[in-house]
């Protein structure tokens, strides 16, 4: 085993790890804040843009099962300066040819290579920061937040100063250009132990045939449908109940906000603490608590429901930490990442849907936070079953899916 440079040595990439990160979000988020305008310039009508809503969480599930298979064939560092570069090219397709088509065409490409980033990311910190992997998560956690926080906050009073749409979408060329210059050192780099982390070795078909491998997918699938719901509906669902709608806005920004600390200190927590339990159970119940308290008192303290639902949503870090703890290798917590992700997004699709369509249907939110609430027992569940220490290698090499490790 080579060993690891000191860590003053592995700064770059640190910064390389958290410029990916910010540049995971944005290309998706700062559509929504301009879609009326993106609409009404390029023609778009009610179903192609509730297509073009529904594209993050697809591409993401999709991408997460080839990503591991692209990181086989080209490595950790160039499948991430490669996932940069498709964002970059699929922001400068969309705004530079005003054309539905090439829009949706450059938007999947944009998708692609934030999905395949997202993959990468456990398996590089598992690679390169083995000996920090809370904390070396809990940077690029913190950093994919900010990376949310600014594309909510840029699009709107960009679109207005400059007059155009595509200034608030195009800005995130050059953030994505910018991030990969580390990348472009980094892939220069030999690759070094080609037949153990190139190869793939543990392959997805392995992760859909271990406990570990489910008990991560739906942790994180449960939480994604609650979070996709609070972000697409908790506006609306205060307004519902008599909040103005700068008030309700507030109370997204509140959940969104108190989120970043969150971000970067429970995935550190989850590595280094005996017994971090009792973390990962707070987390469902906070969230319970807080749809309740949206289901039965929405107004009288509206803040401390999304205070509570901020804290829900760390269940967000802590998965990414559980995938990079749960894998002994890059290839394993590739497939794993791979895998869970995969399985995550497509239940991520379901949560706006389902919530618009039980709303619709009863007319009102109370059967949609009912239904909110009853997806914490099973998150609790999970996310303690995950905390079980047992690798997806170990588990791998006791079913004889994966040959023993050499002494």
């Amino acid at each position: 085993m080579t060993p690891l440079a000191p860590w003053s040595g592995r700064i770059l990439l640190l910064i390389a790890i958290a410029a990916l990160a910010l540049n995971l979000r944005p290309p998706a988020l700062a559509i929504a804040p301009v879609l009326p305008e993106i609409r009404a310039d390029l023609g778009l009508g009610g179903v192609l843009a509730g297509v073009l809503t529904t594209l993050p969480p697809l591409c993401f599930a999709v991408i997460g099962l080839a990503a591991p298979v692209i990181v086989s064939r080209v490595g950790l560092h160039r499948a991430a300066f490669l996932s940069l570069v498709a964002i970059a090219a699929g922001q400068a397709v969309r705004v530079i040819v005003p054309q539905p088509a090439v829009f949706f065409v450059g938007t999947v490409l944009a998708l692609i290579g934030m999905a395949t980033g997202n993959v990468l990311l456990p398996p590089l910190v598992r690679r390169d920061f083995p000996d920090r992997i809370g904390r070396v998560t809990g940077i690029y956690s913190l950093s994919l937040g900010i990376g949310v926080a600014l594309a909510s906050l840029l699009s709107v009073p960009l679109a207005i100063a400059t007059g155009s749409w595509r200034w608030s979408l195009g800005i995130w060329i050059f953030t994505a250009v910018i991030a990969a210059i580390p990348w472009i050192r980094l892939t220069a780099e030999p690759r070094t132990g080609r037949s153990s982390s190139s190869r793939p070795d543990v392959r997805i078909s392995h992760v859909a045939r271990t406990r570990v491998g489910w008990f991560i997918a739906l942790f994180f699938g449960i939480q994604s449908i609650q979070a996709y719901a609070i972000f697409g509906w908790l506006p609306t669902i205060y307004i519902d109940a008599g909040l103005g709608p700068a008030f309700a806005g507030l109370m997204l920004t509140i959940t969104t906000g108190l989120g970043l600390p969150l971000a970067f200190w429970v995935p550190h927590h989850i590595a280094i603490a005996r017994r971090p339990q009792w973390l990962v159970a707070l987390m469902p119940t906070c969230g319970l608590i807080g749809f309740v308290g949206l289901l039965i008192a929405p107004t009288t303290l509206p803040w401390l429901w999304a205070t509570l639902l901020a804290v829900a949503l760390a269940s967000f870090p802590a998965f990414l930490a559980l995938t990079g703890l749960r894998g002994e290798t890059p290839a394993g917590t590739a497939a794993l990442s791979g895998f869970s992700q995969s399985v995550g997004y497509f239940l991520a699709a379901i949560g706006p849907f389902a919530m618009g369509v039980l709303s619709e249907a009863t007319g009102g939110w109370t059967v949609p936070l009912i239904f909110l609430s009853a997806l914490c027992i099973p998150l609790a569940v999970f996310g303690q079953l995950a905390l079980h220490p047992n690798s997806l290698e170990s588990e791998l090499r006791t079913r004889q899916l994966i040959q023993p490790r050499q002494s």
